[in-house]
């Protein structure tokens, strides 16, 4: 996001990309620093308006900090705007939360599911809460949905789809509820329906596979997995060699074990010598190969020529899934940080394609479950 659009970063934004519960305490002191780094820089810049995006861990205690300085009068009111809402909805101790705190803090959040609107929002039931107005919360599309559909040319195109088309795209997929994530009007995309017709009656391009794989230089019979093993230091340490060890059993127990098996491990630069030196440790007995910050078409072209994926809880699952490409999806923590989260989650499933759908599309294998005999058996 800082390339495109060409900004300025105070601090490397992976110091800030730590995931879990005791994961975190070794980095409060540095985080704290970079609270303090972020408050003078808004006091030297002097703006009229911020806009705060995700990482409500870091941005919500920035924007405290200035609440508290313009409540003493000693700056300026500058309106707060935040991207990306709190998964409120995720936790039983969050789920019927007054968000009147929230609301004085931020003049608006723009969410990327649907749902979240009526979280926030008031409604007839809560209007008698303080602070109520008008809706403060919108829905604005989700950014891996809007890049897919952009990618496929959908926004450019006129061309009309036959209802039948989209009863077979509903009954094989069920990702047709996926794109209600796109800000635009559902019956608005299925007259630009160029999207449907191809992936309905085409399955995924031929041509796209043939020639994504040309330019990486795998050949047209292997099996491409796609080891997408999260863009955090720790996620990477976690889950690379893990899902190394479940390839190679996958492997072992393939039934085409003439059949290349080759594995992909689309990356950041920010990790990308850490991904390397999990790779070169492991000794794998696969071939590997590391793509580094491809930008999102060309993410999008390689998991439509990929034949499945293992991948991090994040984002990129729903990538994956409205390419189509088969995933397994894994997230690994220490065992303090497992007991709290399965006592405080609200939710079945983690995915976003799950959680919209309400069943498992997606295989999830988390945690104690998540070990290289079940990832293995997943892929098959």
């Amino acid at each position: 996001m800082c390339k495109a659009g060409d900004f300025d970063s105070l601090f490397p934004m992976q110091e800030l990309s730590v995931m879990g519960l005791l994961e975190v305490v070794p980095h409060i002191w540095r985080f704290q620093r970079r609270i303090q780094d972020t408050l003078r820089d808004i006091e030297t810049f002097n703006p009229d308006l911020i806009l705060t995006i995700d990482s409500k861990g870091f941005t919500f205690r920035v924007l405290k900090a200035l609440q508290v300085r313009e409540q003493n009068g000693s700056g300026k009111r500058i309106k707060k705007v935040h991207y990306v809402a709190p998964s409120v909805w995720a936790y039983k101790h969050r789920g019927k939360r007054d968000f009147t705190e929230l609301k004085q803090l931020l003049d608006a959040m723009f969410t990327i599911l649907p749902f979240e609107e009526d979280i926030f929002n008031p409604t007839e039931e809560n209007q008698s809460l303080e602070n109520d107005g008008p809706s403060w919360c919108h829905f604005v599309g989700h950014p891996a949905v809007e890049d897919f559909l952009e990618a496929n040319g959908v926004y450019g195109s006129e061309v009309a789809v036959s209802s039948e088309c989209i009863t077979v795209y509903d009954a094989e997929t069920g990702v047709d509820a996926l794109l209600n994530l796109s800000k635009y009007d559902q019956n608005d995309l299925l007259m630009r329906g160029r999207l449907f017709q191809d992936m309905a009656v085409k399955g995924r391009d031929t041509s796209v596979r043939t020639r994504v794989r040309e330019k990486i230089g795998i050949s047209e019979d292997a099996f491409v997995i796609c080891a997408l093993v999260g863009s955090r230091v720790n996620e990477v340490k976690n889950s690379s060699q893990l899902v190394l060890e479940a390839i190679e059993k996958f492997k072992q127990k393939s039934l085409e074990k003439q059949q290349e098996i080759i594995v992909v491990f689309p990356t950041l630069s920010a990790v990308e010598e850490l991904v390397k030196a999990r790779i070169a440790a492991h000794d794998a007995h696969v071939k590997c190969q590391v793509l580094t910050d491809l930008d999102t078409e060309d993410r999008l072209r390689l998991f439509q020529s990929s034949d499945a994926a293992v991948a991090v809880s994040g984002t990129v699952v729903l990538e994956t899934t409205l390419a189509n490409l088969p995933t397994v999806v894994i997230y690994r923590a220490n065992r303090v940080t497992e007991w709290i989260a399965k006592r405080l989650a609200a939710v079945r499933f983690v995915s976003v394609p799950n959680l919209l759908l309400g069943k498992p599309l997606i295989p999830e294998l988390l945690f104690s479950d998540c070990t290289a005999p079940k990832i293995a058996e997943e892929l098959r």
